[in-house]
């Protein structure tokens, strides 16, 4: 809880919504992060491996979005 000073008197203020919506922008951001973090890694690979993996690497930035997505 915030205590907020208005001349001389203290108001408490609870912080839940403003602690949640925190929380979320730090959850949105690591879960971004993590999915530029895989593209940047999957742009290093050469096409070969991917080719002998079966994949292309449109189907992989497509796992990375929905994997991102997931909560």
């Amino acid at each position: 809880m915030l205590c907020v000073f208005d001349q001389s008197k203290s108001v408490g203020i609870p912080l839940a919504k403003e602690t949640i919506m925190l929380h979320e922008l730090r959850h949105r951001f690591a879960r971004w992060l993590a999915y530029r973090q895989t593209l940047a890694s999957l742009r290093r690979l050469p096409d070969s491996i991917l080719a002998d993996a079966g994949l292309s690497r449109e189907e992989l930035r497509e796992r990375a979005r929905d994997a991102s997505l997931r909560r």
